[in-house]
């Protein structure tokens, strides 16, 4: 096994979460015909590599006779926040819902932060020029800085915490911490090498073609790659929790990605065949689904941008006035993405056929086709089945001869710990807090100790290994000024306890900082130090 730290033994696969952004829901994937009617806006397909992973035959190989069931809560456009916030609502799912609750999974799956990174904005300023667009060198030059700043990655670390949280109290697994997160990347959308292409444009407007340098085509493939590096890190260093990177998946893009060679230049311009993995700005809507004409072709080619002008300006004369000292970004509906599509919504109306064709067909550029997913689903796959134990088919065993009864690690009721909190001067906030914490089971017997003072800031929180089963995990939050504790489904506050009806699951007593007026920064620097004692069932 690659990671076998807390990965359960013969225990089923049943339920996968499947949460995350656009490259989970796979907008558009096989055809706009195929989008999931209860997602609404949130563009989830039938053809999203979360079920095609579902579909595939080889469960049968190392999950015994389970195959499992998917509840399908990612969302086009989502960010960390929104998966955090919408996507790990406890309860049973309701795939009629925009945002179902997770039931009780044993897994999930996911793809998150592109829409953090702002890829998007790269592929308007740079490519499109749709919406009112930005400098394209800023841009990329944004999106670098902000993938490599250290918030970007505490964000990630959060959220995957977050989404371990949810997992374990949901009660799919047993232990709570045999639940597993598997994350994957992004893939470049370009052939980058390719000379042929530098002439080329994808412009949306017929006087507004920014050209597909070898350089803009690089920059942007390195800053996949470099997001791609982040995920990878981040999961690296939660692996001991049970969270796995899936990769492999990147290379079988090769030959199908935009300015591939030897393709002719009109196809260049238009690369809308099957063999192009990508969807384009031109790609027809096929009323019976499909991922375009065979080859490189360019028949069925599809004026989007045309009709999109027809639907927010259809004044003819206004249209015709449109150029490149005119451009529509004076016009309200396109001042930016978000104003384009409420724009563009309510231009729509209840065309359902026209909304498939316009609004789901300008999100889906950039997005994989259906079988461009199938290396996602079959990476995942490889990755599951290799980080956990195989599950038999169901048959008969003989009754096991009893064990010998070993001790009990440690003595189950109420375990308890003293925490000394620190705030440290002349920090910022997001590396300022620490602790030291002393562990105790129920008979008074120290099972852990964190041997020193351990940073429990936001997004980098300290977890506490014990001779208990679970992990303690503390974070201090400055905004609100509380410490939260979780331990297996238990998650409680220092100022707000956990409770079951009339029964207290877990509580703490606190005093209060010293000095009340916090860390002193200056010639003379002082930290300030508040303690709690903290109570919870083990």
């Amino acid at each position: 096994m690659e990671n076998p730290g807390l990965t359960p033994k013969q225990q089923a696969i049943s339920k996968i979460l499947a949460i995350g952004d656009s490259y989970t829901a796979g907008v558009g994937s096989n055809g706009l015909p195929d989008h999931i009617d209860g997602s609404y806006s949130c563009s989830r397909y039938t053809q999203a590599w979360p079920l095609q992973l579902q579909g595939n035959g080889d469960w049968s190989q190392f999950n015994g006779d389970t195959r499992p069931e998917v509840t399908f809560g990612a969302c086009t456009g989502a960010k960390m926040d929104d998966v955090m916030q919408k996507q790990l609502n406890q309860g049973d799912p309701n795939p009629n819902l925009e945002y179902t609750n997770i039931g009780k999974p044993q897994i999930a799956v996911m793809t998150v932060s592109g829409n953090d990174a702002e890829f998007g904005a790269a592929i308007n300023d740079c490519i499109l020029r749709a919406w009112l667009p930005s400098d394209c060198d800023q841009t990329l030059t944004r999106i670098g800085n902000e993938i490599n700043d250290t918030p970007f990655e505490n964000k990630l670390i959060d959220t995957l915490i977050h989404v371990m949280a949810a997992g374990r109290q949901a009660g799919g697994t047993n232990p709570p911490e045999a639940f597993q997160i598997y994350i994957a990347g992004y893939v470049g959308f370009w052939n980058h090498d390719n000379p042929a292409c530098d002439d080329v444009s994808f412009g949306y407007w017929r006087w507004s073609k920014p050209k597909l340098t070898r350089d803009l085509r690089k920059r942007m493939n390195d800053l996949v790659d470099q997001l791609n590096g982040v995920i990878k890190s981040v999961a690296t260093q939660m692996s001991g929790l049970g969270v796995i990177y899936v990769e492999g998946f990147q290379t079988t893009y090769e030959k199908h990605r935009f300015c591939e060679p030897p393709d002719e230049a009109d196809y260049l311009a238009s690369p809308i065949g099957k063999k192009t993995w990508f969807w384009h700005l031109d790609s027809p809507n096929l009323i019976n689904g499909g991922e375009g004409p065979d080859a490189a072709s360019t028949e069925g080619f599809e004026d989007r941008a045309q009709e999109v002008i027809d639907r927010l300006i259809p004044d003819k004369a206004q249209q015709d006035s449109l150029s490149e000292s005119n451009p529509p970004w004076n016009l309200d509906a396109f001042k930016s993405e978000e104003a384009f599509y409420a724009a563009l919504d309510t231009a729509i109306g209840n065309d359902t056929e026209v909304r498939i064709n316009l609004d789901e067909g300008t999100k889906r550029i950039f997005h994989p086709k259906g079988s461009a997913y199938t290396p996602y689903s079959d990476a995942f796959l490889q990755a599951i089945r290799n980080n956990r134990n195989p599950v038999n088919a169901a048959s008969p065993s003989p009754t096991p001869s009893p064990s010998p009864t070993q001790p009990a690690p440690y003595a189950t009721g109420t375990c308890s710990f003293h925490l000394n909190e620190y705030e440290a001067p002349c920090v910022t906030d997001s590396k300022d807090l620490s602790a030291d914490i002393v562990l105790k089971d129920n008979a008074g017997t120290e099972i852990g100790n964190t041997n020193g003072n351990k940073g429990i800031n936001d997004g980098a929180s300290l977890f506490l290994d014990s001779k208990l089963p679970s992990q303690l995990v503390v974070t201090g939050e400055h905004s609100g000024d509380y410490v939260q504790f979780t331990y297996g489904d238990l998650s409680w506050t220092n100022t707000e306890p956990k409770k079951d009806g009339d029964v207290t699951l877990a509580y703490c007593n606190s005093g209060g900082w010293d000095p009340r007026e916090g860390p002193v920064c200056g010639r003379v620097t002082q930290s300030s130090k508040r303690q709690m004692d903290c109570y919870f069932r083990c």
